[in-house]
């Protein structure tokens, strides 16, 4: 017996049932969902915190608290965050946060973590004080003692995040209950799942499903959720057995409808290692939701095959397109390789079906207007390139099933890869010339429809092998399995009495109209190695075929025959649906199952088989399924009679597991062909072709809604949680690194809880769940991974990888030298085994250095590289430069070269470099290694020119002056380019000159200035003056004499006339002028007023313009209306405030007048006033 006790919940969508974005750096698992310690960045009664989509988790002690957000607002401003100009200021978040209380637990039990992440997170917000570093991230938290003998276990299984109660031995589970604070409203549906609602949404804890591990297998236990009071725990309406352990498990993953708006049928569905869901559909025409960038946008025409890609949950499409020719084309069976690259076997019946360059066959076959070709394709990871396309056939029908007992079995047949990407096809053909290959076990075809297997290269380039399968009338291949060598099983259906089989088979000879096989191919498919026959009297079928650990054989099929199951094997008598065991050479049947309703009527068309690692059965198909037999709280009890059936049998089918009906109320669920899977870790990815509008989709599903209005492909995914440890690691950057270089180990188990990691070096055992590690010794090491879980079907699981660890290269190419001639140094780098590349460009192991220079080298193993540099500097003959004649005062450098040497200097100076100011006879010793020269130099002195031009100075206007600047034995070059010794100026400017002697050079520089000669101007009029005009005879400091006798620089005139002055200046330049001053001082000029008083007091009663020289003259009144009140053209008149005999009101008027005056002539003046009555 085992001792724990074990209760798991998975909550609901906004709460915890919710995808979580996988983290790809150091990832465990297939799950994002990663708990970080609290180190100081949350607050103190925070344990760990998780981010997952739409909320945030934080876990207490005995407290879940979780803060919900809606997305798509959060989206939609980190979206506008891209695009400044069309952010929304105001925009918001919607917040809902809720508590979930475990009652009466533990105020303080203990809490622990496990399996440590690589990497971390680092906080800088706040006060300083409050930052932290290095944040650890862990991939489960167990509290211990929450109640007493229960632990709580919060982890991430895929993208879900989960609870789990381990209650010991004795132990009351009733203890477990726990209330909610800030949930508006609290339910249990009718499928029993809890139901709670909040601002935000709806969270939906789904309905447990439980069962007890008892002696190693299963049993299950009826669990539902409660409520009193306000309160939740759990409920067990037939109790348990409390000494084993209980798990309350299987969740509804994912339920999605297509969103295509065309009329699409469902055939096929598979996964890839992040659990994304990928579909496989006929389409009718244009609508299916195509993505960005797809292989094929457009609908090809009468059928094409629709393929998506869907996320973990099914809330998100990752991509869609069409795949088809333009007349009809089918999938049959889909398939992800290691590289996460989608592989497509399926017909079609057309001639322009995509095929790609380089392909097997770029051509259709068939030579009549029904036939059919196989179709083999293959996807890059985001649907937008097909990286392989061809046709697979002869000139007859190929891939089009006429085995077929169900609907939609015309399409059957599987696609499967091995781990190096070759895909392996499953399937049929009625052409002779089908392209079976030399050396396969059989060239030739036999009659009717023939079986085919055959395997491609990854590039779908080239038939690695091809063999027929069958008799002389119909036989099909339905499903294929790889063993550990690589070698094929296949199962099928023959209607030939002459079906092949071996000796020894467990039925040698037909047994009805139509029987199941199963064959063995080895060595390349050249070899029958197993055959057996695999029937009744009645029409028998194996459809889907799988291998235990052990390599023992399981078949899954129909029968019309009453079917009884073998001794201590689960079954339903009389029922027609049956999964057998079969030893490996095929010539015992170890196990035969059957279930259904106990008939051969209510038949179920098989559409996804496997067999898991701890042994346990699973099988899926849909029909008229009313009256088959189903688990307690499973996740739909009752069907409409035509659903989904999915069942899980334990190891060699002793008991059922689990089983559950799936479909829409009133809706026919079913597939048009094509089969779908169950993934390693027990989860179904099944494709249905609905035409109902109530099919049940998962909460934040792509596609809740029936939009095609007709037949849609949907998907749901079911993870049954029945698997056992499957440990599994990968080394990056490879598993060859070199010595002291770390391998950073990828832990991919699935199911454990605690690793142990040994690396094979004896280095101390390693229990993080994905750990670095480096080698200080090149050579061959196993490191071996033990991933456990005490309570799993296996306990444990071990995984080895062999790592190569590589010395690392060893390079030296000596110390940098200096050479004192010419020289030809070889440079040698060799390491076996590597690649170079020196400085060079050269890639052999060595050079010959034969110049100057820096030379290096980057020597490669491969894996890790190593790099040398070497400078070689030649010693040459120093030069410290010619004899040669400096100016006085001038400094020269004398460079002796050879950096690094040493240095004697005649002067005792031991540098480089020195500076000399004086004459005299200069040597240097420059010596380095062996090399040893001098050299020497004669540096005579010579005075530097010293030309005076004299101050700057001014001269009169028409006077000349002389610039000289003999010097003797030189040359000169003035600023105007002349070169002789003088220079004769009579213009202001700046001058100059250069006087050289030999090598020396003088200069020197004259600025001379023009005195101003006196400009009173020709005329000045007095006309609009009040004061007089001033005359200004400039030159300051000078002796003036005006006309009217005035000695000053400036005088002011009033008077009309004739005015001349004499100046005297400070050079003794006599100068003169004249000017005339015409007109009347004040001439010309208008006053207006703008007040005045028309009360006949004889004080301002009139408004008159005041002016002088006015010649002509029109003044005109207006109101604020723009009435005319008054004009005239005589400026002595004045307004006497009338308007038509009567005083106008006290207001504010408008002026205009219009005048010539004799100062302007006859260009008329205007202007525009106001004027204010006052009384």
């Amino acid at each position: 017996m085992r001792s724990k006790f074990l209760v798991t919940a998975l909550a609901g969508l906004f709460g915890w049932c919710v995808s979580a974005q996988q983290v790809q750096e150091g990832k465990i698992s297939s799950s994002g969902i990663r708990f970080e310690h609290n180190a100081g960045q949350w607050p103190q009664q925070v344990q760990y915190m998780t981010d997952i989509p739409g909320a945030r988790v934080f876990i207490e002690k005995s407290t879940i608290t979780t803060v919900q957000y809606n997305p798509e607002q959060l989206e939609a401003i980190h979206e506008d965050g891209h695009h400044k100009t069309n952010m929304d200021p105001h925009a918001t978040v919607n917040l809902h946060a809720y508590k979930m209380n475990f009652i009466g637990a533990a105020t303080d039990p203990l809490v622990q973590h496990f399996g440590q992440y690589p990497d971390y997170r680092n906080y800088y917000k706040g006060k300083q004080a409050r930052w932290r570093s290095d944040v650890k991230l862990y991939e489960q938290v167990r509290i211990f003692d929450l109640y007493p003998g229960v632990d709580v276990l919060y982890y991430a299984k895929e993208n879900d995040l989960k609870y789990d109660f381990i209650v010991a031995p004795g132990a009351d589970v009733g203890l477990v209950h726990w209330n909610y604070q800030g949930v508006e409203q609290l339910s249990i549906d009718r499928s029993g799942a809890l139901v709670m609602k909040t601002s935000v949404g709806v969270i939906t804890e789904h309905i447990p499903v439980a069962y007890q591990i008892i002696d190693g297998k299963k049993k299950i236990v009826k669990c539902r959720y409660q409520i009193k009071n306000g309160e939740v725990g759990f409920e067990f309406p037939n109790g348990y057995d409390k000494s084993a352990a209980l798990i309350i498990d299987p969740i509804l993953v994912a339920s999605t409808y297509s969103g295509s708006t065309a009329t699409n049928y469902g055939h096929c569905a598979t996964y890839d290692a992040a659990g994304n869901i990928y579909t496989g559909a006929i389409s009718f025409g244009p609508g299916y939701p195509v993505t960005p960038g797809a292989i094929q946008s457009t609908f090809g025409g009468q059928i094409d095959i629709a393929i998506s890609k869907l996320s973990s949950n099914g809330s998100a499409l990752l991509y869609a397109t069409y795949l088809g020719s333009s007349t009809s084309d089918y999938p049959h069976s889909l398939v992800v390789d290691a590289n996460n690259e989608l592989f497509v076997y399926g017909t079609t019946a057309g001639n322009n079906f995509p095929t790609t360059a380089g392909a097997f066959d770029q051509t259709f076959n068939g030579t009549s207007g029904n036939d059919m070709d196989i179709i083999v394709s293959k996807f890059n990871t985001t649907g937008t390139v097909l990286i392989g396309s061809t046709f697979v056939g002869g000139s007859g029908q190929d891939g089009n099933n006429m085995v077929a007992p169900n609907y939609g079995d015309t399409y059957r047949g599987e696609i499967i890869v091995d781990a190096a990407g070759n895909p392996y096809i499953a399937s049929m053909t009625r052409s002779t010339n089908f392209p079976v290959t030399p050396g396969s076990y059989d060239n030739t075809q036999n009659g009717g429809q023939d079986g085919v297997v055959f395997k491609m290269n990854p590039l779908l380039t080239a038939m690695t092998y091809a063999t027929y399968i069958g008799g002389a009338n119909d036989d099909a291949c339905f499903g294929l399995r790889l063993t550990a060598s690589g070698d094929v099983y296949a199962a099928g259906a023959t209607n030939s009495n002459n079906f092949p089989t071996t000796g020894g088979a467990y039925q040698t000879t037909a047994q009805g109209n139509h029987d199941g096989f199963i064959i063995y191919l080895g060595g390349n498919a050249s070899v029958l190695s197993a055959s057996t026959i695999v029937g009744t009297a009645a029409p028998d079928y194996a459809f889907f075929i799988d291998l235990d650990q052990n390599g023992d054989v399981f078949i899954y099929g129909q029968s019309d025959a009453p079917q009884a199951p073998t001794a201590g094997a689960y079954g339903v008598p009389g029922s027609a649906q049956y999964i057998s065991k079969f030893n490996q050479t095929l010539t015992s049947r170890l196990v035969h199952s059957v279930f259904g309703d106990g008939t051969t009527m209510n038949k179920i068309s098989p559409t996804a088989f496997m067999v898991d690692i701890c042994g346990n059965i699973y099988a899926a198909g849909w029909g008229a399924v009313a009256a088959y037999t189903v688990s307690p709280n499973c996740i739909q009890p009752i069907t409409d009679g035509n659903d989904f059936y999915l069942l899980v049998l334990d190891q060699n089918a002793t008991s059922m597991v689990y089983a559950t009906y799936f479909g829409a109320n009133g809706g026919w669920e079913h597939v048009d062909g094509g089969t779908s899977r169950f993934d390693p870790n027990g989860i179904v990815y099944e494709a249905i072709c609905q035409g109902a509008m109530n099919y049940p989709t998962t909460p934040g599903a792509y596609a809740p809604n029936n939009l095609a209005g007709s037949y849609d492909v949907a998907v749901f995914k079911i993870d049954f949680q029945a698997v056992g440890v499957n440990a599994t690691a990968t080394a990056a950057p490879s598993d060859t690194v070199c010595v002291n270089q770390s391998a950073n180990f990828s832990n991919g188990s699935l199911n454990a809880v605690n690793y142990l990691w040994d690396f094979g070096d004896g280095s101390p055992i390693d229990t993080n769940a994905a750990p670095s590690h480096a080698w200080t010794t090149a050579g061959t090491y196993t490191v071996t991974l033990i991933a456990i879980d005490s309570l799993s079907c296996n306990f444990a699981d071990t995984f080895q990888l062999v790592m190569t660890i590589l010395p690392e290269p060893i390079v030296n190419l000596g110390n940098d030298t200096t050479i004192c001639g010419p020289f030809n140094i070889p440079l040698n780098a060799t390491n076996a085994g590597c690649t170079y590349l020196w400085s060079t460009g050269a890639t052999s192991a060595s050079i010959n250095a034969n110049v100057a220079g820096t030379y290096w080298v980057v020597v490669d193993n491969g894996f890790c590289s190593a790099t040398d540099t070497i400078v070689i500097s030649t010693f040459s003959i120093p030069n410290i430069g010619s004899d040669t004649t400096v100016c006085e005062g001038v400094s020269l450098l004398l460079d002796a070269g050879n950096p690094g040497s040493q240095y004697n200097w005649s002067t005792g100076a031991t540098t480089q470099l020195i500076t000399v100011n004086a004459a005299g006879i200069y040597w240097v010793d420059v010596s380095s290694g062996n090399c040893s020269f001098r050299d020497s130099i004669v540096v005579m002195m010579t005075p530097v020119p010293t030309p005076d031009l004299g101050n700057d100075t001014l001269i009169c206007p028409a006077a000349t002056l002389i610039l000289d600047a003999t010097t003797p034995n030189s040359s000169y070059v003035w600023s105007d380019g002349s070169t002789n010794n003088q220079l004769i100026i009579d213009t202001a400017g700046t001058y100059y000159v250069t006087v050289s002697a030999g090598q020396c050079v003088g200069s020197d520089t004259i600025v001379i200035g023009l005195l101003a000669d006196v400009a009173l101007g020709s005329t000045i009029s007095l006309c609009e003056v009040i004061e007089g005009v001033t005359l200004d005879a400039g030159n300051p400091g000078s002796q003036f004499l005006w006309s009217n006798g005035m000695t000053t620089q400036t005088i002011t005139v009033t008077e009309p006339g004739t005015y001349w002055v004499n100046v005297i200046n400070n050079s003794n330049c006599n100068l003169s002028d004249t000017i005339e001053v015409v007109g009347e001082t004040g001439g010309g000029v208008l006053y207006v007023p703008n007040t005045f008083t028309p009360n006949e007091s004889g004080a301002n009663d009139k408004f008159y313009a005041i002016g002088s020289s006015v010649n002509t003259f029109e003044m005109q009144i207006f109101n604020r209306w723009g009435q005319l009140i008054y004009t005239s053209n005589d400026i002595n008149a004045g307004w006497d405030g009338k308007y038509k005999g009567q005083y106008v009101q006290m207001d504010t008027y408008v002026v205009r007048i219009e005048y010539t005056t004799e100062c302007d002539g006859l260009r008329r003046m205007k202007r525009i006033t106001h004027v204010n009555v006052i009384r």
